[in-house]
Order: C-alpha cells, then structure tokens, then sequence
C-alpha cells in the first residue's frame, strides 16, 4: 500500500482490512465482499453478513515519542501522530 494522504488514511484501513477478511473468509466459504461493511451493526443493510466498525481512536503512547527519520530532511518537520484504531 502507498502512503496514504492524511485525510483518507484511517479510511484506507478499512478498505484493507475489509480486503484481508474477505480473502481469508472465501477460502472457507462462499462470502461475497459486499456482505462486508465498515459500519455501525445498526446502519448495516439487510445483505451485510459482518460489519466492522470503528468506535475508538486513541493515540499509542508507547510510539508518541519515538524519533523517526523525516523523509523530507527537515529537522523541523513533527514525527506523524501514531494511532490505534480500536474496531469492534
């Protein structure tokens, strides 16, 4: 996966982990993508079979303050916000 933008990145998660279960689900069963959303078991449509849902950002404090090599060069460039995505 390329470097996500900063406005799509928690998004193109979804679409990757919506992605991997699908994979490793049709290897058992017969599942279609479209019988997986990212939403709300409650917003989900009659079709959706398993949902997934993000109910929780928090940042990793464990990684807060790890130093990180700037890909620009710029010492004055901030490291980018470290987050765990807690989906259920």
């Amino acid at each position: 996966m390329t470097a996500p933008s900063a406005h799509t990145a928690i998004a193109d998660v979804g679409v990757t982990l919506v992605d991997l279960l699908h994979e490793e689900i049709q290897q058992r069963i017969e599942f279609k993508k479209s019988e997986i959303a990212l939403a709300s078991p409650g917003d989900a449509a009659n079709s959706v079979r398993l949902t997934l849902w993000l109910y929780h950002v928090s940042e990793n404090t464990h990684l807060r303050d790890v130093d990180r090599p700037s890909r620009t060069g710029d010492a004055e460039k901030r490291s980018p916000l470290v987050l765990d995505l807690h989906i259920y």
